[in-house]
This record gives C-alpha cells, sequence and structure tokens, in this order.
C-alpha cells in the first residue's frame, strides 16, 4: 500500500496562484496589455521553456542546439514554476518507464483529478526528488547550471527574482506612461471630495436645508 503525503508549499502555491489570477477578473487589475502578456507569456514560459526546452531537448534529447540557448530555454522553463530541469526530466523519464501504469507518476488509474493536478499536491515515497533524479536524469545533473539549480531550490529563488524583474520593468512602464501618476491624482480628489461631503452632513450643514 502507498503512502501519500501532503505537499503544503505546492498546496499553497497552487491556491496562491490561482486566488492572484481572480483579481484579474476586477477592473482595477485588468487591461488588454496583461491579456497580450498573458499569451505572450504562455507562449514563451510554457510553448519554448516546457515543450521545447525541458521536453524535447533536454527530457528526449529531440535535437540539439548551442548550450547557450539550451540554457535559456531551460531557464525559461524554470519560470514556470514546473520543478527543476532536473527533476522535470526525472518525473517525465518516469511516467515514459511506467507509463500508465501504477507506478506513473501522474497515473490516469487513479482519475482525471490526479492525473491532472493532484499527483503535484500529494506526493507517495518513491516520489522523492534525489532517488528520481538519480535514477532517472544523472546526464542532466552534469551541467553545472541544473546542478546549481537543484542546489537549496535555487530554481525557485531564480524564478521569483525573474518575476520580480518583471513586476518592476511593468511598473516602471507603467509610471513611464503616466498611468499610474494619473490614477493616483484622480483618486486623491475623490477621497478628499468624499470626505467633504461627510463633514457638511455631521456638521447639519448640507445642501437643500
Amino acid at each position: 500500500m502507498r503512502i501519500f503525503n501532503c505537499k503544503a508549499d505546492a498546496l499553497v502555491g497552487f491556491v496562491l496562484c490561482h486566488a492572484l489570477a481572480v483579481l484579474a477578473l476586477f477592473p482595477w487589475f485588468f487591461s488588454w496589455t496583461g491579456v497580450i502578456l498573458l499569451v505572450a507569456g504562455i507562449l514563451l514560459f510554457g510553448a519554448l521553456g516546457i515543450n521545447v526546452g525541458f521536453h524535447r531537448l533536454i527530457t528526449h534529447r529531440g535535437f540539439s542546439c548551442p548550450l547557450w540557448l539550451e540554457r535559456t530555454l531551460a531557464v525559461l522553463g524554470t519560470c514556470s514554476l514546473q520543478f527543476s530541469p532536473a527533476l522535470w526530466v526525472a518525473v517525465h523519464r518516469c511516467h515514459h518507464h511506467y507509463a500508465d501504469e501504477e507506478k506513473d507518476p501522474h497515473s490516469p488509474l487513479r482519475g482525471f483529478f490526479w492525473a491532472h493536478f493532484g499527483w503535484l499536491l500529494m506526493r507517495s515515497g518513491d516520489m522523492k526528488s534525489r532517488p528520481l533524479i538519480e535514477r532517472y536524469a544523472k546526464d542532466v545533473m552534469r551541467d553545472p547550471l541544473y546542478a546549481l539549480l537543484e542546489r537549496r531550490r535555487n530554481w525557485m529563488n531564480l524564478s521569483f527574482l525573474i518575476w520580480l524583474m518583471f513586476f518592476l520593468a511593468g511598473y516602471a512602464g507603467a509610471i513611464a506612461s503616466g498611468e499610474t501618476c494619473a490614477r493616483l491624482c484622480s483618486l486623491v480628489p475623490a477621497s478628499w471630495s468624499g470626505v467633504g461631503r461627510y463633514e457638511r452632513y455631521s456638521s447639519g450643514t448640507r445642501r437643500g436645508r
């Protein structure tokens, strides 16, 4: 009988990311520029980083390319927060080893939701990163960059650092375009206008009386 443990960090990250995504439904956070950047991000980090970099190149060695391009694709894939390059490769190779069987990390035998994302939140003992990498991704760990990213979860630190850079770049662009200043300048008079109406109401000097 396999024992599963809940991955608290994965669960918190999963809930937090989806909660932040809900903010796009509110006018203050929505913009068509954001929609365009969303699509561009899916193509850049998902299609290029994960599908081309992690999957076709590093896992299956389906093609060859200069080392600088491989590492660029690997960094893009790392920004998707779908494990480090070495662990992603190990999990996927394990999947091919036991495809659609009980030992498949995201086996469909446990249902759609398990195969889709449940396996990310609950881990069995044989899904520990070190044994998996040792068995399925030794070749990946020979690369100094991938070994560095695996050490002390540096892959997460790199992801958050790049996210912060994108955020600061976007915020700087908003300030440069005057959007943030315009919103601030429109909010301040509106706020003081509300304060003035409250003071007139509380002092009994409302208009029409």
